[in-house]
């Protein structure tokens, strides 16, 4: 706006320089009669003023105005920070050092005596067998090895079934056909018969030899029974 400003006025100071010796009336402005000096002099000015009009030195910028700066305010969020609480827990305890007393060690270890197997029982309660009265066997057979144990029957139907008897040898004292059965009879302290059962031989010969031996087997009765017999009896069946 300046610059402008001095523009007109160079220009009107070059106009006046120029109409100084005419009298000129624009809107009421009178501009009277001046000298040829002085016309000099106020168109040098002009000229000089309009020089300066137009000429804008390079330090000088015009003057912009400068809007102020909106700086937008800062927004604090507050932040909540939950601290949770230290818990200390207690120092561990020392462990319980448990101290085993070692056990002595025998200077020797006791050699055990071997034994012999014990005869093989029929039932828990019997000890030993009552006496046996062989009768008409003791005719045909030398008798050894009697012993309680247990024996094997086969039935007409093939059937393999183990029971506890009296076990013993035979052996043939002469020769004679072998169509003869024994019967082994139980009797208890009163002379009653309790329990009966056949002999059974194993090999069971047609035809016996002087000197054929064979096993012979009986079978005897329950534990609770064989405790209340007091005498084996052998007979000839047929």
């Amino acid at each position: 706006m300046i610059y402008e400003t001095v523009v007109v006025v160079g220009l009107a100071l070059i106009v006046i320089a120029i109409v100084g010796g005419k009298k000129i009336e624009v809107k009421e402005v009178k501009i009277g009669d001046i000298t040829n000096i002085q016309r000099s002099i106020i168109g040098v000015l002009g000229v000089i003023v309009l020089i300066l009009g137009f000429w804008q030195p390079a330090f000088i910028s015009p003057l912009v105005p400068t809007s102020p700066e909106i700086t937008p305010a800062l927004t604090l969020t507050p932040t909540l920070t939950q601290t949770s609480p230290v818990i200390s827990s207690p120092p561990p305890s020392p462990p319980t050092t448990i101290t085993e007393t070692p056990e002595p060690i025998p200077t020797s270890i006791p050699t055990e005596a071997p034994s012999s197997a014990p005869t093989p029982k029929p039932a828990d309660g019997i000890d030993q067998l009552p006496p046996i009265e062989w009768g008409t066997m003791a005719t045909y057979f030398d008798i050894s090895d009697v012993t309680l144990g247990k024996a094997e029957h086969t039935d007409v139907l093939g059937m393999v079934y183990e029971y506890d008897s009296i076990n013993f040898i035979v052996e043939a004292k002469r020769s004679f056909y072998a169509i003869i059965i024994f019967e082994a009879e139980f009797y208890d302290e009163d002379e009653i018969k309790v329990y009966s059962s056949f002999v059974e031989f194993d090999p069971n010969y047609d035809q016996w030899q002087a000197g054929d031996r064979s096993k012979g087997y009986a079978e005897i009765p329950s534990t609770s029974e064989m405790e209340n017999v007091r005498c084996i009896k052998i007979s000839q069946f047929m």
